[in-house]
């Protein structure tokens, strides 16, 4: 009998920040605390977040967290089509 893989889990960032050990937003560091214990725990995970963010699964990189202020609607933009892109890619539901 084969058996059954489970789905990976989706976490999907804020567009503006790395998410790592270090974050400095709660819910970044929440995310960050809480992919961690489920990967540990054998669960497949993969986070959709800024280059540069560090997780213990899969990190899809939407791109790069700004350098220059009022970038948000173009950063939020980018990182946006990346993840519909990635759901539409893995079959996400």
């Amino acid at each position: 009998m084969l058996s059954e893989v489970p789905d990976p889990i989706l976490f999907v960032t804020y567009p503006m920040l790395a998410v790592s050990d270090g974050s400095c937003g709660g819910a970044e560091q929440m995310l960050w605390c809480l992919e961690r214990e489920l990967a540990l725990r054998g669960a497949a995970t993969v986070v959709a977040a800024c280059e540069g963010s560090s997780v213990c699964g899969e990190l899809v990189s939407t791109g790069a967290a700004p350098g220059e202020p009022d970038r948000f609607e173009l950063r939020e933009r980018e990182h946006s089509e990346s993840v519909v892109r990635l759901c539409r890619q893995r079959s996400f539901a």
